[in-house]
């Protein structure tokens, strides 16, 4: 729940505090049956979880809005925020029971696990913002905070970021103000910086944990190593850009430049293993990112009175392009995870290329780093593809057309340049000996001697006898580029003496669809929502009609 408490101190001043509590407990229950491959052996698994969380919220507010006089103004806000998360959860499980009807925890002839976990951070700062308007042409505004926050060294807990703006309204100025196609003719530049603390709770600290056995008592063991000089991740983003419009707002749109730097990495710096730790939190490097975006909107058919024929457009394109620039200890590739590399984007996919099906003989065939083909590759042969995390182009297309009550809005959006796998596709097509395969993967693998298929053969084992595992290099990643109808809705308003006899103030009556038709390569489910973890669920086509009505 939350409360508000608002209180007008002055005329230009109000001071406003709220504060918010979200307790929330989950539980949930895993049955895995006896029946199937994954708990055949065992006979059946059980897994029980109950999870509280409680979340904490205040912010308090001091805002101000004073006009000096006809051509000076200012407004700004100081205040206050803070905010504390409590997590916990209890687990167990247990297999062995007597059959398959048997569901409870209590039956399990073997428990197998009991877990507990506690954990929270705790975050707070102040900040202060103010803006300044002469004359409606220039605009600047100045914003600073103090953040800090739980899941950094003792040192670096806190930390300052800033950022600056300024904007010129030119269709103001005395010589534009006599060019009636100009409506809106605004330069705006921006300097500013973020922090970023979204790492675990508790990365900066050394700590032990118990659950071992020594000498055959309980013991602890050193679980974690510390870094007290984990700190926060800076972005800083400098931006210019124009806004504009003419021929009264008919054809409007914006344009910006953005170049932003983050600095102080947070990403898992590697260790060797011979230290007893595979690696720890740490502030590694430095990425960029560099693009455009662009909106154009406008109305190719203006309507001259109410009820006429109206048809706007607004369109949307964004390009980024990302880079690493630097990582630690003049390292050109991150040890521990090869797809982040300095020059690239972070995420790249960097592995072996897959050939396709050996026709003879149905066996998966790779390029090797000389481009010849090969059953089994090494790293060596791994090669640079693209991105996997960020698409190198997106945006959108709307039309909306009106006519005597009637509104048609049609919305596409797109995506292009990015691979992508799937986790739910690649668990279902893994092996034959652990479960059954999708339809169309199975029908499609070679069978015999001059099959052409990009599928191999099947084979128990995953891998065949000298040859690389059969999910090895792209062979399971595709580009992920499509064009989407994400939303086309169909509405009437209705007006004048319906309206009085049914003493409403408006009444609508819509149709609409979402997801309705998708152009792209993509292997799997939806193009829109991937990833490697299971159980995503794609989106459906939905359908719905339904009435509006104010009173």
């Amino acid at each position: 729940g939350n409360i508000r408490a608002d209180y007008k101190l002055a005329s230009w001043l109000t001071w406003s505090t709220q504060g918010g509590l979200d307790y929330r407990l989950v539980q949930g229950k895993r049955v895995s049956d006896a029946r199937t491959a994954d708990a055949l052996v065992r006979k059946g698994l059980v897994q029980v979880q109950s999870n509280w969380n409680t979340n904490v919220n205040i912010f308090s507010t001091l805002n101000f809005n004073h006009t000096i006089n006809d051509k000076n103004a200012i407004d700004g806000v100081v205040g206050y925020e803070y905010r504390s998360e409590d997590n916990s959860s209890i687990t167990a499980s247990g297999d062995g029971f007597p059959s398959y009807q048997f569901t409870s925890l209590q039956n399990a002839a073997n428990p197998v696990s009991v877990s507990e976990f506690t954990t929270g951070f705790r975050r707070n700062g102040v900040f202060a913002n103010v803006n300044y308007n002469f004359d409606r042409r220039i605009l600047l505004g100045g914003t600073v905070r103090y953040d800090g926050s739980s899941r950094f060294g003792e040192d670096y807990k806190f930390g300052t970021f800033f950022g600056v703006k300024a904007a010129w309204n030119m269709q103001e100025e005395a010589w534009l103000k006599g060019a009636k196609s100009i409506s809106l003719l605004r330069l705006r530049v921006g300097y500013g910086t973020t922090g970023n603390d979204q790492i675990g709770n508790f990365d900066a600290l050394a700590l032990y944990g118990g659950g071992g056995v020594y000498n055959g008592s309980a013991g602890i063991a050193y679980t974690q190593l510390a870094n007290p000089a984990l700190r926060w991740e800076t972005n800083a983003t400098a931006n210019i850009g124009l806004d504009f419009a003419f021929f009264g707002n008919r054809l409007n749109g914006a344009v910006e430049f953005y170049d932003k730097q983050t600095r102080n990495l947070l990403i898992t710096q590697p260790l060797q293993w011979t230290t007893g730790f595979d690696g720890f939190t740490s502030n590694v490097g430095r990425l960029e990112n560099r693009g455009i975006e662009l909106t154009l909107g406008g109305d190719v058919v203006k309507a001259r009175r109410t009820g006429d024929l109206n048809w706007n457009v607004n369109f949307v394109f964004a390009y980024n392009q990302q880079k690493v620039k630097e990582l630690y200890g003049g390292n050109k590739i991150l040890p521990s995870d090869p797809s982040i590399q300095v020059g690239q984007p972070a995420g790249v996919l960097f592995t072996q290329k897959y050939a396709g099906v050996n026709a003879a003989t149905g066996r998966a065939m790779w390029y090797d780093t000389l481009g010849n083909l090969t059953y089994q590759v090494q790293n060596r042969d791994r090669v640079i593809l693209g991105p996997t995390r960020l698409p190198l182009f997106q945006g959108g297309l709307r039309n909306t057309f009106s006519y005597k009550g009637f509104t048609l809005d049609v919305f596409f959006q797109y995506e292009y340049g990015r691979w992508a796998t799937d986790g739910q596709i690649n668990f279902l097509v893994e092996s034959l000996a652990r479960i059954n395969n999708l339809t169309d993967y199975y029908d499609s693998r070679w069978t015999k001697a001059g099959d052409v298929s990009w599928i191999p053969r099947q084979n128990a084992n995953g891998a065949e006898s000298k040859g690389s595992a059969q999910f090895t290099g792209d062979r399971n990643w595709f580009k992920a580029d499509y064009i989407r109808l994400k939303n086309v809705s169909l509405s009437y308003d209705f007006s004048g003496d319906f309206l009085t006899r049914l003493k409403l103030s408006n009444a609508r009556f819509y149709v609409q669809a979402t997801n309705l038709w998708t152009y792209s390569d993509w292997y799997s489910y939806d193009v829109e929502f991937v990833g490697t973890a299971t159980g995503i669920i794609p989106q459906s086509k939905n359908y719905t009609v339904g009435v509006q009505l104010g009173f």
